[in-house]
């Protein structure tokens, strides 16, 4: 197994993030790997991608958090990452429009829930490194 290792994360003025994480060189060998996650991340989350350096066998991200933009989202939309892939089968009813009082606002719930990940750096980079882990592996 190949570990990938934090070694700074900074947050300041809740909206911008840095990030220095070391991953296997096995990974780094190449950057498109990085970037292409990055892309698809970007498109996913209420998270800018400011800035961004590949080393050999780590690489530094800058980002930032655009919290308003995910509140102002529909509960679909709000779905983009979790939700139909990962969610509990109330959710995927809800969807549906299989649902009935309890079970509709037990999904909106949860819904919500998953909105306010969408704005959460950490969850950003967990979904990078998740990823990047997998390739490693």
């Amino acid at each position: 197994r190949h570990p990938i290792t934090i070694v700074s994360v900074v947050v300041f003025a809740e909206r911008f993030c840095v990030a220095r994480i070391i991953i296997p060189a096995r990974i780094m060998s190449s950057a498109a790997i990085v970037v292409d996650r990055l892309a698809v991340l970007v498109e996913l989350f209420a998270i800018d991608l400011c800035a961004n350096a590949v080393m050999s066998n780590h690489y530094h991200v800058v980002l930032k958090v655009d919290r308003a933009r995910a509140e102002a989202w529909s509960l679909g939309e709000g779905l983009a990452v979790d939700g139909a892939v990962f969610g509990p089968l109330v959710v995927k009813r809800w969807l549906r429009g299989e649902t009935v009082d309890a079970e509709t606002v037990k999904a909106i719930e949860i819904v919500e829930s998953w909105r306010s990940r969408l704005f959460d750096p950490g969850r950003f980079m967990k979904c990078l490194n998740e990823h990047l882990a997998r390739k490693a592996n």
